[in-house]
């Protein structure tokens, strides 16, 4: 995985779909966990539209709305608290 920076661009990747937690049903694009993979649709972000991005799902499907979250760098699965301690740090270099 390349450096996570401010540049770094995230894919982020959805879903609402029961069966894709575990649930019985049809999982989305026929198997567990293809709805993060390489044929799966996403959204490309910056850094902070990323932070963004769950507030704004909520508001899209409704906050009560069990979803899932995948956010990638470089195809590789990161964690909402890496995006944003990078965020944190630029903005405190900002500041300082």
């Amino acid at each position: 995985m390349g450096k996570l920076t401010m540049r770094s661009k995230i894919r982020i990747y959805w879903t609402t779909n029961p069966a894709d937690m575990g649930y019985d049903g049809r999982p989305t694009l026929g198997k567990m966990g293809a709805w993060k993979g390489p044929n799966a649709q996403y959204t490309l972000c910056s850094m902070r539209a990323a932070l963004r991005f769950a507030d704004e799902l909520d508001k899209k499907v409704g906050s009560g709305t069990n979803k899932m979250i995948s956010y990638q760098h470089d195809g590789q699965e990161i964690t909402r608290s890496d995006i944003n301690d990078i965020v944190a740090c630029a903005d405190w270099i900002k500041t300082h």
